[in-house]
């Protein structure tokens, strides 16, 4: 896990969530459904979470329609957390929403 990835899942925890992340092995892949670092569960929501420090256009087109294409649950959200170095910050953004921060 990567410094960003070790934030998000700190904050995500410190909120109440059950975080899951992939096992490594070099027999499977790094994340979950080649898409998620983390699913996050509380009583309310499951959420997809993709964690990195680039843009979401910048990432491989294979990525974003794997993503975007992803099952969409009505109390499931799919998200790609950009973690801001200046500002120490994430900025999320829903797949299929507009962006927030956190």
């Amino acid at each position: 896990m990567n410094k960003s990835e070790k934030i998000a899942y700190e904050q995500l925890k410190t909120k109440g969530y059950l975080v899951e992340r992939p096992r490594v092995s070099k027999w499977q892949p790094q994340d979950f459904f080649y898409c998620w670092d983390f699913i996050a569960i509380n009583k309310r929501e499951i959420r997809f979470i993709q964690v990195s420090s680039k843009y979401f256009s910048q990432r491989a087109r294979d990525d974003q329609e794997r993503m975007h294409a992803f099952p969409h649950l009505h109390c499931s959200s799919k998200e790609y957390w950009r973690w801001d170095k200046k500002k120490e910050i994430f900025i999320v953004q829903k797949i299929g929403k507009e962006v927030e921060t956190v």
